[in-house]
């Protein structure tokens, strides 16, 4: 997609590959390298990148954004006196940005992934990374939203802004839909693998999935790929249950996809998230998805992804896995939607006809 505006990326940082970094990674692997440029407030630039890199070596964190105003203004300045479309890649790279060039001339485009009403409420740095939005949105020109809820979440904090796009995330991953390799568990006691892949933190709610163990027949076994502040008291958790022998927590896995490949079920029980990348995994694996019937996971689940959604109770959640892993799905259905609406051309048209002056 040749573009007649050079796009500088403004970010935090691009490792681990995950969430933000991975849909990044994937947007700029697409766009002409002589016309995009990677701007790096801290950690280290990406090893393999074919584009230009400018790594601003400032720590983590508020202190190292506050440590970069002087640096983001200089670069602000000369990219947009070279025409570039300065991005601002989550809203805390956008805050920064804003703040550092607070009494320039030039418009942000901010491209927004976190905020959604569950995070404003219980995450710290979701609700103040929210207020500063909010008060820097006259910086605004324009902002690229990943979901529908993620767009209702913040039109209120960039109002009278109009121009708000969603544009969802390109997904790398090859769907087997074709020919699936569906692992089922019959009416025996033969062991139904359940698998959740995440961090351990509040907000993807892991606790969930251990309660509706409870409430499972005990052929039902689960592993949670992932690690985070919430281990030792998950591990306290499934304990006091007396759910040792059926439920562990593995740590982080690289390559976890290989633990969807021969699950029956993917559990993911997380109040709030961005996008959704496990659960398009799993559904390209054939295997079904339990979610709570909670933005962002109710727009994946069914359209995008084959699955159950549940209320967040054990019990609820409990249902919903044994539909899961009893139920037969459309999964070339599923797969149909993905490829329109996540297709690198959809994805890629939607960004040329954003910037202006881009030609496709």
């Amino acid at each position: 997609m040749p573009l007649s505006r050079p796009i500088v990326f403004i970010a935090d940082w691009v490792e681990p590959r995950l969430g933000i970094p991975k849909a990044l990674e994937s947007l700029m692997a697409r766009l002409p390298t002589d016309q995009i440029e990677l701007v790096l407030i801290s950690g280290p630039p990406p090893v393999d990148a074919d584009h230009p890199v400018t790594t601003l070596e400032q720590p983590r964190g508020w202190r190292g954004r506050l440590r970069a105003f002087r640096q983001l203004r200089r670069v602000a300045r000369e990219r947009s006196e070279a025409g570039a479309v300065l991005v601002g890649v989550g809203s805390w790279a956008f805050a920064a940005l804003a703040a550092a060039s607070i009494f320039s001339p030039f418009k942000l485009t901010l491209w927004e992934h976190s905020i959604l009403p569950w995070r404003i409420r219980n995450e710290f740095a979701v609700t103040v990374v929210a207020i500063a939005v909010r008060l820097l949105a006259f910086r605004l020109e324009r902002v690229v939203c990943v979901s529908e809820s993620n767009r209702a979440a913040i039109a209120p904090l960039t109002w009278p802004l109009k121009k708000l796009t969603v544009i969802p995330n390109i997904t790398d991953i090859v769907d087997n839909t074709e020919k699936p390799d569906i692992i089922r568990g019959p009416d025996s006691d033969d062991v139904i693998s359940l698998v959740g892949i995440g961090s351990l933190t509040q907000r993807k709610n892991w606790a969930l999935a251990v309660r509706a163990m409870q409430h499972l027949p005990q052929n039902y076994q689960l592993e949670v790929a992932g690690d985070g502040p919430e281990r030792e008291r998950l591990s306290l958790l499934i304990d006091e249950l007396g759910l040792r022998d059926r439920v562990r927590l593995l740590g982080y896995v690289p390559h976890a996809d290989r633990l969807i490949n021969n699950a029956h079920v993917v559990v993911h029980p997380s109040f709030a998230e961005t996008f959704g990348y496990t659960m398009v995994e799993a559904s390209a694996m054939c295997r079904p998805v339990v979610v709570l019937d909670m933005p962002v996971m109710n727009e994946m689940v069914p359209s995008f992804a084959c699955g159950e959604c549940s209320q967040a109770t054990p019990t609820e959640f409990a249902s919903a896995i044994i539909r899961a892993s009893s139920k037969t799905y459309d999964y070339p259905k599923a797969a149909r939607a993905r490829k329109k609406y996540f297709s690198e051309g959809t994805v890629l048209n939607s960004w040329g006809s954003l910037i202006p002056g881009a030609r496709r």
